[in-house]
């Protein structure tokens, strides 16, 4: 077996595979930031992929569970990425990472909380091409201080009509990436639907609290600063919620609300 240890955002992990190749491969699929920490270093979870040949299928595991099977080496990379950059959402102490799509927007931190096939990838896109900064497609990344953190990885934007993703850099839709910290000026909690028309609802600070709990990845293992962080946030940035059309929508309701605060 060949192995190495990674550290980023406070969480250390392992991989290793019965090839230096395929480590390689791994290598090329960490979290944003993952930096090599020495042979010995504490580590919070081991992961491999194991080629399974009598079935020809690759095999995610995380300290020898498995996660996720993948006919090629490709797609078992990126269920891997998916994984690994989970458990460091779950598990970094000094952060608290939300599930949302992030832009910076005339000068103004926009966060578009929502789960998988909500439309986030495709709204943060579309807001990008229109002259906002990109901070993340898929995580607000929280620091103590209450301000949001870039997580600038590949967008994943969905092939139309299928779930099939596809990654994209920034620049290759003709945007440019954040480069420092913002506090959030709004939150809009949303999902697509073709024709709408966006015709949101202000939530209270209270049941904001609650459904932002729903998208912050340590609930579980970090209840204490999943807490502080959601009701931080609910008690000073508006949240709206509603069903939206095209992204004129909201680039429209964010003017008028960034101008009247």
């Amino acid at each position: 077996m060949f192995a190495r240890i990674y550290r980023t955002y406070g969480v250390g992990f392992g991989i290793r595979a019965a090839t230096r190749e395929m480590v390689d491969v791994m290598a090329a699929s960490l979290p944003l930031g993952a930096e090599h920490a020495p042979s010995g270093a504490v580590t919070n979870a081991w992961f491999s992929i194991l080629h399974d040949g009598g079935r020809g299928r690759y095999v995610v595991e995380r300290d020898g569970e498995a996660l996720a099977e993948a006919s090629d080496l490709e797609h078992a990379a990126a269920a891997f990425e998916a994984r690994v950059t989970l458990h460091v959402a779950e598990m970094t102490p000094h952060f608290v990472f939300m599930h949302a799509g992030v832009v910076a927007w005339r000068g103004h931190l926009l966060l578009f909380p929502g789960r998988s096939m909500s439309g986030k990838s495709t709204l943060v896109a579309e807001m990008v091409r229109a002259g906002g900064a990109y901070f993340s497609d898929e995580y607000a990344v929280i620091a103590p201080d209450g301000r949001v953190h870039p997580y600038t990885r590949p967008l994943q934007l969905r092939v139309p009509g299928a779930r099939e993703q596809v990654r994209r850099s920034v620049y290759d839709i003709g945007g440019v990436p954040a480069t420092g910290a913002l506090a959030p000026s709004l939150v809009v909690l949303s999902r697509y639907r073709a024709g709408a028309t966006w015709r949101p609802k202000r939530v209270s600070p209270g049941r904001a609290a609650f459904e932002l709990l729903q998208h912050t990845m340590c609930a579980v293992e970090n209840p204490p600063a999943a807490m502080d962080a959601v009701h931080r946030l609910a008690a000073s940035v508006p949240v709206w919620r509603g069903v939206r059309g095209d992204v004129a929508q909201i680039i429209a309701f964010a003017d008028r609300e960034l101008a009247e605060s």
